[in-house]
């Protein structure tokens, strides 16, 4: 009988065999273990594929380009395009965005991906493969990590509880760990509903019936993945613990562009992007980016 990752893995080939081989075609890579797990799916097969990521070699916070040329150095058959999008007019490229989607945005991830897709338009690609996928099926996403810690201190296994709050903690790469900080984690726990409420909305049939040790497990996400791509994929993304999910360089964008946004005349947008000068390293500014959005909407 086959095992719960080469189940997926069969799974994963038999989708993947579907993805047309031309040049039409191309990923959206981001060195994640989702889209590389497909890219190293198709790679191995010895076809050749186009990749599209973004670059941004002076700022680590933002760049994955090691872990892309990992991927470049073990199939030499992929092509990859980088775009580096550090000096855009913010406003006229989400002016431009909002036009298409018609709802305000709430990171710049969004951007970032609208300004793959406008490259890979140019260079003539007209299918492309996108990597998000394996996080809601598979508990990939940091905050299943306290979904789990609920259902470990229901069983009152308090080391799985402590390694999985540790595991959250380092992934979300806080600076300083404080009281209200650990307020917020504990309040996430208690009002959790589990692990298994969290995955519910966007599971598959495959994915629903596996054990919850499968998915999240004592600081681990994406178990089953892992295992059912460990042969295909380099070791250093396999292994990688901290992943954004696209993150864009979202302050280098709006301090880039604090002249124009500093011209707006709206008063929730003015005091949106005051509170976000006053602190500019915080990794997410959800109200602002929809502020923004909103100007655009009609």
């Amino acid at each position: 009988m086959l095992s719960d990752a080469n189940k997926l893995r069969k799974l994963l080939e038999k989708e993947t065999d579907k993805i047309p081989d031309n040049r039409g075609t191309s990923i959206m890579l981001s060195g994640g273990l989702d889209s590389s797990a497909l890219a190293c799916i198709l790679l191995n097969k010895g076809r050749s594929l186009r990749s599209i990521s973004s670059s941004f070699k002076k700022y680590p916070t933002y760049d994955e380009t090691k872990y892309i040329e990992l991927i470049k150095k073990r199939y030499p058959k992929l092509e990859i395009n980088y775009i580096t999008p550090l000096n855009i007019n913010l406003l006229n490229e989400l002016k431009e965005l909002i036009g298409i989607i018609k709802e305000p945005i709430t990171s710049g991830s969004f951007l970032l991906q609208y300004l793959i897709m406008k490259r890979a338009k140019k260079l003539g690609i007209r299918e492309l493969i996108y990597g998000q996928w394996a996080d809601e099926l598979m508990g990939g996403y940091d905050t299943y990590l306290l979904a789990r810690a609920h259902d470990d201190l229901k069983k009152i296994q308090l080391s799985n509880v402590l390694t999985n709050i540790k595991e959250y903690i380092y992934r979300s790469q806080e600076n300083r760990i404080d009281f209200l900080i650990l307020l917020r984690i504990l309040k996430r726990i208690f009002t959790s509903k589990g692990l298994k409420n969290e995955l519910i909305m966007s599971i598959v049939n495959f994915c629903q019936s596996l054990d919850l040790d499968r998915v999240v497990y004592k600081g681990q996400t994406k178990i089953i993945l892992r295992e059912a791509v460990a042969d295909v994929l380099p070791e250093r993304i396999l292994n990688r613990r901290i992943k954004y999910a696209f993150f864009a360089p979202d302050t280098i964008w709006l301090l880039k562009n604090k002249e124009n946004i500093m011209k707006i005349k709206d008063k929730i947008v003015r005091e949106e992007y005051k509170k976000f000068l006053r602190n500019p390293q915080k990794r997410y500014n959800e109200k602002l980016w929809i502020t923004l959005s909103n100007i655009f909407i009609t």
